[in-house]
């Protein structure tokens, strides 16, 4: 989502639900003044493009214009700097012939735009886009002044770009439907390779498709016999890639299957309308001019294709190409010359969002997990506690924040920041966990200051639990605490201190040694890390009332938790240790310690971020403490 400082033209925007000029289908008859109300959009529900609904109905009521990519100098991609700002010049994966594979290598504007060595128009060919009135028309050039252009030689430009907006997931994990509908016609050499498709972003092949692709449409001269006589764009096929079983029709035999849905002819010299429909029931289906050309069920957009495995992101790829040199009827050669009067040309391609759940939900999200994030998300938790939001953006040029409230305006994530600059999407964790009671709440995303592009998702995930049960007293162990106590980590004042793997310790106060430098063998001083006869005889204190041992434990594990305090000067110290909930403050126990001079350990299993606060309770004495240890937690034993 693109965000501005224009809340009112928000607010407005939501007010609207999907805006359109209510057209059924999209010729080129459209008038001026509806051209000129078009815009681009920001990419999601919240920010809406202007522009017509979808082309013969398909995706039903409360489709809403999400990207209006319209074509031409009286559309809404006017110029190159338009092109730049909307489009890469390269595929998902930063190369510029989907990795070698393509005969032909995408050409780059400029240099500006242009990946590592990447053929640039006007410098390395001839010129490979031209915007006119209602279109971009893209070429196929020889790169460098050569008579013959080879597949394998990708000495061949073209015009191919990919959208530079990502849509976060799909099916029931964007929580929505999806329309993806492109109007282009072709004019094509032999072997051309022409194809509309989305992909995930962590596509690759590993025995199998991994990462979800579907295939709108695709097109490479099809040789149906004859010595090579069909590449003439009559055949296509549509399909998924990952998981080709749950396609409905078959196209392994192209013009019987086209037949099969009713499409006795194709000209693709004239203009067609290809709409692509993913629903969040994991159900999509494919259109050429309003036909269904392919269909299928239970396909997930995730990395593996299984609903369990990771959500993955969403591509949007135009591909006006030539060749393929894995491909042996299409791996050929040609003379520059046939390139001549040969063509591309795009109208427009427009994506569109169901209404589904964004200002009025129906479905909660069980919590923890991935969450649709809109202007209101309807989630349930299973149980009270505290919950983190990570969120996934785009930086933009000047940054933004934003947060997260409840449905009584608590606000559950703190202030988030968004970085500025450009380039991927990251993932951005929320710098406060919120607390959830048990059951339904309504999450309202607000919108702060800045702008950002926001991929419409968050997960939501449980906290680990915070508690602290106290354990027991020794009073019998003293200072000889090794092989008892610190196998996980232990700080000792005026000795080591060994930090918990699982977690990190600080305190305020202050540190001081009794009888010197604190070096005694006396029992009661705790045993010193590095052996010997003397031990350490040591304190924390402070000036004032009571200090803080803050014990972070990031796991979700219960750890045994024990203080040991020493009233080594008979001074009658008494104090109570309070257990402090970190993120609310709430106290979740207190112990008293006193009559300590012989030295004595209050131990607890605890589990997540907590402070030990430790009070005076006598008069004239500060609060002490000697050291504190960290073990497994116990299962009950006693001593």
């Amino acid at each position: 989502m693109n965000y501005t400082k224009r809340r009112a033209l928000v607010s407005v925007l939501l007010g609207t639900g999907a805006l359109s000029f209510g057209l059924a289908s999209q010729t080129l008859a459209q008038s001026a003044t509806a051209r000129s109300k078009e815009t681009i959009g920001g990419g999601s529900v919240l920010s809406p493009a202007v522009g017509p609904a979808p082309a013969y109905g398909i995706g039903g009521p409360g489709m809403t214009l999400v990207k209006n990519w319209h074509f031409g100098t009286g559309g809404t991609i006017k110029n190159y700097a338009d092109m730049s700002a909307n489009f890469y010049y390269h595929d998902q994966f930063g190369t510029n012939n989907n990795g070698g594979k393509y005969g032909a290598n995408t050409v780059s504007p400029d240099f500006e735009n242009a990946t590592g060595g990447q053929a640039t128009e006007g410098k390395d060919t001839p010129p490979v886009r031209k915007f006119l009135a209602d279109s971009l028309r893209t070429f196929l050039v020889p790169i460098g002044k050569v008579a013959k252009v080879q597949v394998w030689n990708h000495n061949t430009g073209n015009g191919s770009f990919m959208a530079k907006w990502r849509l976060p997931h799909g099916g029931s994990l964007l929580g929505r439907d999806i329309v993806w509908e492109t109007r282009v016609r072709y004019v094509t050499p032999p072997y051309y390779w022409f194809a509309l498709w989305t992909a995930g972003n962590k596509w690759k092949w590993d025995g199998q498709a991994q990462g979800a692709e579907h295939d709108l449409v695709e097109g490479f001269g099809y040789d149906n016999g004859g010595g090579n006589t069909n590449y003439d764009g009559r055949y296509w096929h549509s399909n998924t890639v990952a998981s080709p079983t749950k396609d409905t029709v078959n196209y392994g035999s192209w013009g019987t299957a086209m037949e099969k849905q009713g499409i006795k002819s194709f000209d693709g010299t004239q203009y067609h309308i290809w709409t692509w429909v993913y629903k969040k029931d994991n159900t999509f289906a494919m259109y050429m001019d309003g036909i269904k050309i392919q269909s299928g069920s239970n396909y997930y957009w995730t990395f593996g294709n299984t609903a369990k495995d990771e959500p993955i992101d969403m591509d949007f790829l135009f591909d006006a190409s030539w060749g393929h040199n894995q491909i042996g009827s299409v791996n050929k050669e040609l003379t520059a010359s046939a390139f001549d009067g040969k063509y591309y040309e795009w109208n427009y391609s427009r994506v569109y969002l169901g209404a589904n759940g964004e200002n009025n939900p129906t479905k909660p999200v069980v919590l923890p997990g991935i969450v649709p994030a809109h202007k209101n998300m309807k989630v349930l938790a299973p149980t009270s506690g505290r919950y983190s939001f990570r969120f996934k953006v785009v930086p933009s040029a000047s940054g933004s924040t934003f947060h997260v409230e409840d449905e009584n305006g608590a606000n559950l994530t703190g202030t988030v920041s968004a970085p500025k600059g450009g380039g991927k999407s990251i993932w951005i964790t929320a710098p406060s966990a919120g607390t959830l009671s048990a059951g339904p709440h309504l999450l309202k995303w607000v919108y702060d200051n800045g702008e950002f592009n926001f991929h419409s998702s968050l997960i939501v995930s449980k906290v680990p639990g915070i508690g602290a049960t106290f354990v027991r007293t020794d009073t019998k162990t003293q200072g000889s605490w090794k092989g008892l106590y610190g196998a996980d980590g232990f700080l000792i004042a005026g000795d080591d201190t060994h930090q918990p793997a699982y977690g990190t310790v600080s305190k305020t106060g202050w540190q001081v040694n009794w009888s010197g430098n604190g070096l005694t063998k006396d029992i009661r001083a705790l045993e010193r890390n590095s052996g010997g006869a003397d031990r350490m005889a040591g304190q924390w204190g402070t000036s004032d009332k009571s200090y803080d041992i803050d014990c972070s434990f990031k796991d979700a594990a219960i750890h045994r938790v024990a203080l040991y305090g020493l009233d080594w000067d008979l001074n009658g110290r008494s104090e109570d240790i309070q257990v402090i909930d970190a993120a609310t403050g709430g106290v979740l126990d207190t112990q008293d310690l006193n009559t300590y001079v012989s030295g004595k350990y209050l131990i607890w299993n605890v589990q997540g971020h907590v402070i030990f606060r430790v009070v005076s309770t006598s008069r004239w004495t500060n609060p002490a403490l000697s050291g504190i240890f960290f073990d497994p937690a116990e299962k009950g034993a006693k001593r």
